[in-house]
């Protein structure tokens, strides 16, 4: 496969100036024509920020559409799954909730802003945020508001809950740790610029990048530093532990591997787009995407180029690992599905827009939304 000149298209290169804030020439690779895997922690988590998911899956999924819901506005945010419930934000400013099996609405939350934050589930409350800068709690039965926290940021950054605490990222340069009942704050960590980034959560210690450079460890008792590492610009994506190794991408093209207890570096990998995604690894492979439009496969524990696969448009997509399969979304419009091994085309599905949300796969069924407006269910 070999890269050609082409051209984004209007809407996705304003995307990529309003989203990444630099400018430059990027190029575009010609679409080829021929994991985040879970942690013991069962979570159900974008764009740079969000993780593409599994859960509860024997089939899977094969590019045909199931149903599709429609909002009033783009989706960015990633969907999560509770019982029989989907739950993802749009940015028109509502959470919703919707049938898993028609996508039929169950109930709305309105808030002040666009949400492009991830949901995260915990017992019976689904937490997250929006761009009016607040924190939220909402009962996941009801939709009815349990508690919310103003900090003086827009929120991006995707929640986890661990050890009853909820901890997330805000513009205004900290990281929040809330108490997940009350919303009572027990720590905040004030780094030295913007935090997109999600929080990844493994052995009580919370990792995350910021606009600083930097990717930190800090304890999630505390919220006291354990080690942090500097990067050459901008950590936007979400960091993923697997095993002793956490990787993560930046702005400065590399993806990096590191020693998750000492910060220490394995390897780093340089490409030619920046890296705003979540890494997925299955302990084979890293896989990510980037804004050169490029999917790659790093093999995990050299960062050698395993396979990669060329799209025709910025990826901003975090990709899911099932199996033999790898799923993630592309400015070209299009859902893919490749072989993990071999990186071949399984089957592709176009939306009407831009798919900067992350897949979710659950019980054979692969859940997406796009900046058409539209959540796809995809069987």
């Amino acid at each position: 496969m070999k890269f050609i000149n082409l051209k984004f298209k209007p809407e996705i290169l304003l995307a990529l100036i309003m989203m990444i804030g630099i400018s430059g020439c990027i190029f575009v690779a010609k679409k080829a024509k021929p994991t985040y895997v879970p942690s013991t922690v069962s979570r159900t988590v974008s764009k740079a920020q969000f993780r593409g998911k599994y859960l509860n899956t024997e089939a899977l999924p094969q590019g045909v559409s199931a149903w599709k819901y429609i909002t009033n506005d783009a989706i960015e945010s990633s969907p999560v799954v509770w019982k029989d419930l989907i739950i993802f934000g749009a940015n028109d400013d509502n959470l919703y909730a919707v049938n898993i099996n028609n996508g039929l609405k169950f109930w709305v939350f309105k808030t002040s802003g666009p949400i492009v934050s991830s949901p995260e589930v915990y017992g019976n409350t689904v937490y997250f945020g929006s761009k009016d800068n607040k924190f939220y709690a909402v009962d996941i039965q009801t939709g009815l508001l349990k508690w919310v926290y103003k900090t003086k940021g827009e929120i991006i950054s995707s929640p986890v809950v661990s050890a009853n605490r909820v901890i997330f990222g805000s513009r205004d340069k900290n990281v929040y740790a809330l108490d997940a009942s009350s919303g009572d704050l027990l720590w905040k960590y004030d780094t030295d610029s913007v935090v997109d980034s999600s929080p990844f959560v493994s052995n009580d210690i919370v990792y995350f990048g910021s606009y600083d450079c930097k990717l930190y460890a800090v304890s999630i008792e505390t919220g006291k530093v354990v080690w942090s590492f500097s990067a050459v610009e901008k950590i936007s994506g979400s960091p993923v532990v697997y095993q002793n190794t956490i990787y993560f991408g930046s702005m400065d093209r590399y993806l990096y591997a590191l020693d998750k207890d000492t910060g220490k570096p394995k390897w780093k990998h340089e490409i030619s787009g920046i890296i705003n995604t979540t890494p997925a690894c299955d302990g084979v492979r890293v896989y990510f995407g980037a804004s050169d439009g490029v999917f790659y496969a790093l093999n995990a524990s050299t960062g050698v180029l395993a396979w990669k696969y060329e799209t025709t448009g910025a990826i901003f997509s975090s990709p899911a690992v099932v199996g033999s399969s790898v799923y993630f979304g592309s400015g070209d419009k299009n859902i893919y599905c490749l072989n993990a091994s071999t990186g071949r085309l399984v089957w592709e599905y176009t939306t009407g827009d831009m798919v900067l949300s992350s897949p979710l796969i659950y019980d054979g069924k692969l859940f997406i939304g796009s900046n058409d407006s539209r959540l796809y269910a995809l069987k």
